[in-house]
């Protein structure tokens, strides 16, 4: 369960498996206050039955409880309350549920936690991506299904299929103007990841410069260019987990120019008359984050 938002707050739940067994970890975030403390609990499974008056008894029923509860579909059974308790810093969540010929209510009482600065900045990073569109898009058919798109679409993340490219593309597509998307590369096997353009999002288990997207441009983590059904080094040299790595669309010009880690490379002709920003990603695992606070647009 990601990003339910419920009062003021976006609700996260998920396993993991913890020194005595499976646990539930529920997390709130405040949605508007990017700086603020989140608050978080773990409840060890076995515990979970007790704690719901057997309304759940495993971490799976817990979270499908959770969600529909936040979600406040129509017709739903389960009543939501949130209070905050600042003389000791807890989240109080009160789900009652409504059987017909009677109600049963529990309550999952969250603490506050401190936030690293890293973490601080990456939502802060995530909001600005928000309001300004440089996020992946959640649209159909604008990512391949091999991938999962996370923190609001800021970052993606192939998590199955096999050893191929898949792509993800951002919200946009761009037809005039210059425009800078800058990502950080998260993980990338055998640096085996790639940024590019490309005009058509028909095709999204290849990479921009192939087959038939061959008309776009992408640099790989081998340091090479690809287009038009070949490569070349490109001059920047590799990059892998850490680096960052920009594109410079320039519609006005048809042009495009890729950067590593502040460098920036021979400018691309483009011959299309409107082009998407793609990630592409190769291995289970590989992952990249778009840095908005980075990204511009003329």
């Amino acid at each position: 369960m990601d990003n339910v938002r419920f009062s003021a707050y976006r609700f996260s739940a998920h396993d993991e498996a913890g020194p005595q067994g499976r646990e539930f970890v529920i997390t709130a975030e405040p949605d508007l206050e990017p700086l603020a403390n989140i608050y978080r609990v773990r409840i060890q499974e076995g515990e979970i039955p007790t704690l719901t008056h057997t309304l759940c008894d495993t971490v799976d029923d817990m979270i499908g409880l959770m969600r529909t509860a936040l979600e406040q579909a129509p017709g739903s059974i389960y009543t939501p309350t949130l209070v905050v308790h600042p003389a000791d810093n807890t989240l109080a969540l009160s789900i009652r549920a409504n059987l017909g010929h009677r109600q049963r209510q529990f309550v999952i009482n969250l603490q506050q936690v401190g936030i690293p600065l890293e973490d601080r900045l990456d939502r802060m990073e995530r909001l600005i991506g928000t309001r300004t569109n440089d996020c992946f898009s959640g649209a159909a058919g604008h990512h391949h299904a091999n991938l999962r798109l996370f923190h609001d679409g800021l970052a993606m993340v192939k998590f199955q299929g096999g050893a191929e490219h898949d792509g993800a593309s951002l919200v946009n597509e761009y037809r005039h103007g210059q425009h800078y998307i800058e990502f950080r590369v998260i993980k990338c096997h055998n640096n085996y990841c790639m940024i590019g353009v490309q005009e058509s999002l028909a095709v999204l288990n290849t990479y921009p410069g192939q087959g038939a997207n061959a008309s776009g441009k992408a640099i790989y983590g081998n340091s090479h260019c690809y287009e038009s059904g070949t490569n070349a080094d490109y001059g920047l040299g590799g990059f892998g987990p850490g680096d960052y790595v920009g594109v410079l669309l320039d519609m006005n010009a048809r042009q495009v120019t890729f950067y590593v880690n502040g460098r920036a490379g021979q400018a691309k002709t483009l011959t299309g008359p409107a082009y998407y920003i793609i990630a592409n990603v190769h291995t289970v695992g590989d992952a990249v984050k778009l840095r908005p606070a980075y990204c511009w647009h003329r």
